[in-house]
């Protein structure tokens, strides 16, 4: 068996197996794997790359690695972890899930921690200097204070996963597990741009004005409307007058909290909604019509455009 340190095996003990697409860590004559589950690693652009996996841990495990300098962008969707740089312990995850944004100027050593036995699921993107400087994000007024951070050594931001922000990172893992084209490596990079906007989002300007009380209240109410359903079919307009505001304001305050638009917003909760009952194995048609689609063919086509992947394809990962 691997070596173990308060119930924690050393991955360096442990041995790989890869079969079809599933990658397993195994202990040396154990019946089941301590690890086990699917691995996406892409170069988006020189400079820019997204790790992301899926997997079941049986119980913790623990092992080595070098943090590559630049930004690290981890939205950890489910379970935990803690990464270890000597005395310093940044934990990633949580019950809710967590965005953490963490810099490394030279290349870092550093020690990976599962704690217990869990699901993971996670989307890394790593973001070199170079990149950071050519893109032009870092002069962004919505991350202002980006580019002063990544030479900060450790520095790291942790604020918790917004609805958008996992949709998104949902997408990336689900169309990163998919065969390579040219193509999807497009969509690739562009829903990655499409994250790293959502998920900087809290690092926008200090000097812009706080929601206040009221503000934020308002955002929740329309929120629980817009998922249980009660708002469906409303306008703008009637959306606002019920919530006492008027409609440019309702949209600014939405937009302030949630990074989208109120429409943009519930097309993409439908659509995760949608994919969550298809890996639920409800039919086709059926989840079509509940998600607001007149055919299962322009869902097909909602589906495509937002994941990467048809409805059937979508079932097939649950």
């Amino acid at each position: 068996m691997g070596k173990r340190e308060n119930g924690i095996l050393d991955v360096a003990q442990l041995h790989w197996r890869q079969h079809d697409g599933l990658h397993s860590l195994w202990a040396d004559a154990a019946p089941r794997p301590v690890m086990q589950g699917r691995f996406v690693e892409r170069e988006l652009r020189p400079g820019l790359s997204l790790h992301g996996n899926s997997v079941v841990f049986a119980q913790g495990i623990s092992g080595t690695g070098v943090l590559a300098p630049g930004l690290k962008l981890i939205v950890m969707l489910e379970g935990e972890a803690c990464a270890c740089f000597g005395r310093t312990r940044i934990r990633l995850g949580g019950e809710a899930g967590a965005c953490v944004l963490l810099a490394a100027p030279a290349a870092e050593e550093f020690q990976r921690v599962v704690p217990r036995a869990c699901r993971q699921r996670q989307i890394v993107l790593t973001i070199a200097p170079e990149w950071l400087a050519q893109s032009g994000l870092a002069r962004l007024p919505e991350v202002a204070g980006l580019e002063a951070l990544q030479g900060q050594s450790l520095a790291c931001r942790r604020w918790p996963v917004a609805p958008p922000v996992r949709q998104l990172a949902e997408c990336l893992l689900a169309a990163g597990q998919q065969q390579a084209s040219p193509w999807r490596q497009l969509q690739l990079e562009s829903r990655a741009l499409d994250l790293l906007q959502a998920a900087l989002m809290p690092l926008a300007d200090a000097e812009a004005p706080p929601l206040d009380p009221r503000g934020r209240q308002r955002v929740q109410q329309l929120l629980e409307w817009l998922h249980s359903g009660e708002a469906a079919g409303w306008s703008l307009a009637q959306m606002a007058r019920a919530l006492g505001t008027n409609p440019t304001t309702l949209q600014r305050q939405f937009r302030s909290q949630t990074g989208r638009s109120i429409v943009d917003y519930l097309r993409h909760y439908r659509l995760a909604e949608a994919r969550r009952q298809l890996q639920q194995g409800l039919p086709v048609t059926t989840v079509a019509l509940e998600a607001g689609y007149s055919s299962p063919a322009n869902f097909a086509t909602a589906c495509k455009r937002e994941f990467g992947l048809t409805p059937r394809e979508l079932a097939r990962l649950g």
